[in-house]
């Protein structure tokens, strides 16, 4: 053991250790049930151990659940406030600090945050974006759950990622990862192997193209996979836990990992490098063939849905 951490103020129930993260010199550690829930977060130098800043949510309220999420990178400290009210109960918030400061850059609410939603529940951050999870929310269906991307020196929303096939009680959003242009987000109530079986899904950071969903050949019954999901700059290797996975007894758990997708262009059909109208007749051509190319929303399939999607493709361009 390098170290133990311990906060200047630590008191019993607070939770200190609910999430954590580790970045540039930086620990960042949240304690959910700092004063009757309302939350706390702290930053310390990962090197001495030495405590930075407290940080504490603002407003009015309880049970907000402050730190139940956090995130550390290029000199900013993200914290998911999951039980946060300022939409309506538990509709959820993310703060966003500077590191150097501890000075509060902005508070985060979706344009479309509503009660339950538990937005913050999760939260990642990388290249200058925070990918924030809301698994309780209802636009797909009820409790689908969705994830957010923000600017992360600006606080303004980029994006809403939903998954191509969302369901009811899907808890996409569960878990969150941002890496090398990619958002990987867990859905660990999804049902296509059994109920709670649990999928990831893998989008285009920059055009929020979902490219890929991974669902293990050996899941089954409450296996929550996806729970848990993270991703590997270095190597683009996804690592996805399933923590109620049955292979050595009664939620004994697993992990898994993957190689991450490619991203491709979606709308340059034709593979020119170009993304221009003769785009729609090679798509046209793809579809009557059932070509992969066809298949434009990433769902595996190729129907008049795809599309609607390659317009979306089109209009969002290619980097």
């Amino acid at each position: 053991m390098v170290d133990k951490i311990t906060p200047n103020d630590g008191a019993a129930t607070d939770e200190f250790g609910t999430s954590v993260s580790l970045a540039d010199g930086f620990l960042a550690v949240g304690a959910q049930r700092v004063g009757s829930s309302d939350g706390a977060a702290y930053l310390f130098n990962a090197l001495t151990g030495a405590q930075l800043f407290k940080f504490l949510p603002s407003g009015s309220g309880s049970v907000r659940f402050f730190g139940a999420s956090i995130a550390v990178d290029g000199g900013i400290v993200a914290v998911g406030s999951p039980g946060d009210n300022d939409n309506g109960s538990a509709a959820g918030a993310a703060y966003l600090f500077d590191s150097g400061t501890g000075n509060l850059i902005s508070k985060i609410l979706p344009a479309d945050g509503a009660p339950g939603d538990n937005f913050g529940i999760s939260i990642a951050m990388a290249d200058g974006i925070v990918a924030i999870g809301a698994y309780f929310d209802d636009e797909v269906a009820t409790n689908s759950g969705s994830a957010y991307l923000y600017d992360a020196a600006t606080g303004a929303q980029i994006m809403k990622l939903l998954p191509n096939d969302g369901a009811s009680n899907d808890r996409f959003g569960a878990d969150v990862a941002i890496a090398d242009g990619l958002v990987i987000v867990g859905s660990d109530r999804d049902d296509d192997f059994g109920s709670s079986s649990g999928s990831t899904y893998v989008f285009d950071a920059a055009t929020g193209t979902q490219i890929a969903k991974f669902t293990p050949v050996d899941s089954g019954n409450g296996d929550r996979f996806g729970g848990s999901v993270a991703i590997d700059n270095t190597t683009g290797t996804i690592a996805i836990g399933a923590s109620t996975n049955k292979d050595f007894g009664i939620n004994s758990g697993y992990a898994y990992l993957f190689a991450a997708p490619t991203v491709v262009c979606l709308a340059d059909v034709n593979g020119d490098g170009m993304v221009s109208p003769a785009d729609f007749t090679a798509w046209i051509a793809a579809f009557n063939a059932g070509a992969p190319a066809c298949d434009q929303n990433g769902d595996g399939s190729c129907t008049p849905t795809d599309f609607t999607a390659w317009i979306a493709n089109f209009n969002a361009g290619c980097s």
